[in-house]
């Protein structure tokens, strides 16, 4: 690890507390590294970053999930450049007690989650790895996970927000009393602003959307419309929940998810009309232009039409009056 790295986590960890994310850098200098069997290691299921597990990358690729084919492609990649050279360890610590899930692991991984999903997805057999001591404390851990995935900008903004609010807890449970947030801003490097809008995607929206949040790794820019919504009352929880559904299929389909969809979509529901088809956006776009045709259309003096002139706009209004019944009997 570089000297500028070390010195960035030092800045990051904070100054107040003597046990920083940059003790864990000092533990593994000059650690010998040694080679261990990839199944003697376990992920860290409070990574920071949330990656999904390689069984259910390859059930989300299977399943026609573009996003999850991406990723399992740059896996696979990755783990076919371990096979030739791995350049980086990964950096692990004691299970303490029996993970249910990784009977035989007896490694925790503290840096190093995507290595590993790519070795386990190319069957490589074995990882360098550096071995800590013991288990970092709960702050020091979640501050060095912190900081080195920021350095490679691999944080959703979600990542971001749980990652406060997990540190504003494990830091207060450490003082005996409530620790305020500019002590988190500090240790993460974050405004004050910053966090505010973090914790605004966090809190606002509902509890049971954050894993879908959190895999499409979509930015509280884009989601703001929406939570601001649910923040206001304008949009129920459920709705917010279809929505945000709609916005995976968009997302599978290859489709740009911008602030300006998302808010076009919380005003659609607002207005009672949206029903969550990806495609019926564009229908109802032609429908809405047809609406302002007509409008337009009154503002003229048809009174002065000839005969001619009214027979062929009775015409049309009636063909249009036809459509616009056979529509309505389509929809029920």
């Amino acid at each position: 690890m570089s000297d500028i790295f070390k010195q960035r986590m030092r800045n990051l960890g904070g100054t107040a507390r003597p046990t920083s994310a940059a003790t864990i850098v000092d533990q593994a200098a000059g650690k010998e590294i040694v080679v261990l069997p990839v199944g003697a290691i376990a992920p860290d299921p409070l990574q920071v970053r949330f990656l999904p597990r390689p069984e259910e990358l390859l059930a989300a690729a299977d399943g026609g999930d573009a996003d999850a084919k991406i990723m399992l492609s740059e896996l696979r990649a990755l783990g076919q450049s371990l096979a030739e050279q791995q350049i980086h360890p990964l950096l692990v610590y004691p299970i303490i007690e029996v993970d249910p899930e990784y009977p035989q692991a007896e490694w925790r991984i503290l840096s190093g989650e995507r290595r590993w999903r790519a070795a386990v997805l190319t069957n490589l057999p074995t990882l360098q790895a550096i071995q800590l001591p013991k288990r970092p404390n709960d702050a020091e851990r979640l501050i060095f996970q912190y900081v080195e995935n920021e350095a490679r900008a691999s944080l959703s903004d979600l990542d971001r927000a749980e990652a406060a609010q997990r540190l504003k807890d494990q830091l207060t449970q450490e003082a005996g009393k409530e620790v305020p947030w500019a002590e988190v801003e500090t240790r993460l490097n974050l405004s004050e602003s910053r966090r505010i809008q973090l914790m605004r995607l966090y809190d606002r929206l509902p509890v049971e959307t954050r894993p879908l949040v959190r895999a499409y790794r979509w930015p509280e820019r884009t989601l703001r419309p929406l939570h601001s919504a649910v923040f206001n009352g304008t949009l129920q929880p459920d709705q917010a929940v279809q929505l945000l559904d709609d916005l995976r299929a968009r997302t599978q389909r290859g489709d740009e998810i911008s602030g300006t969809l998302v808010g076009k979509l919380v005003a659609d529901i607002e207005r009672q009309g949206y029903q969550g088809e990806a495609w019926l956006d564009e229908e109802r776009e032609r429908v809405q232009r047809m609406i302002n045709q007509g409008k337009q259309l009154l503002k003229r003096d048809l009174s002065q039409l000839s005969s001619e002139g009214q027979a062929a706009l009775r015409r049309d209004v009636q063909l249009l009056q036809r459509v616009i019944k056979d529509v309505e009997q389509a929809i029920g």
